[in-house]
């Protein structure tokens, strides 16, 4: 007597497994990532805050133009206002301080004084920097450091800025 052979089964195809949740997008996404980038949060971070991948946010903002909007409209309203404020300390401004002042009679009276808080000059360097570069650019003097062998440098720890000229030529 023979065995008799069982049949064989097919093998049912593997099941393709997506990774991760999928990214349902809400519409109040958009207004929450308004928000955050006034906060200036950046793109990585909106996708830890919304719990998903940056490509994700990239994703949102090509489907959705209100959010794509919105993150646009939220960073360049922060953009402006660190611009305003890195420029008010570079060129500096006047302040108004709520000072306390002992009266007669011992009580404690406060008056509004104005001072001047002048630019600070990290911020002025900095604004140049960004600004226009071609002109003040910073600038690394080398020179050999043993005259008999020209291939040994060495680099001068200062750093100065130097105004420029269109053309890239010192001004002096």
């Amino acid at each position: 007597m023979t065995a008799r052979k069982k049949p064989l089964k097919k093998k049912a195809a593997p099941r393709k497994q997506s990774v991760g949740r999928p990214a349902a997008y809400r519409e109040e996404y958009a207004r929450q990532a308004n928000e955050l980038c006034l906060l200036g949060y950046t793109d990585g971070d909106l996708a830890g805050f919304f719990e998903v991948s940056e490509t994700t946010i990239n994703n949102w903002k090509l489907k959705h133009p209100e959010f794509l909007e919105s993150i646009r409209a939220g960073k360049t309203v922060a953009d402006a206002k660190v611009a305003a404020s890195a420029f008010r300390r570079a060129t500096g401004e006047v302040v108004t301080l709520e000072k306390e002042i002992k009266l007669p009679g011992g009580k404690i009276g406060k008056i509004k004084v104005q001072e001047f808080v002048p630019g600070d000059s990290a911020a002025q360097r900095f604004w140049l920097m960004n600004r226009q570069p071609d002109r003040w650019k910073p600038e690394r003097h080398i020179f050999a450091s043993d005259p008999n062998n020209p291939f040994l440098l060495a680099t001068v720890d200062r750093i100065e800025l130097v105004p420029m000229k269109g053309n890239g030529d010192r001004e002096d």
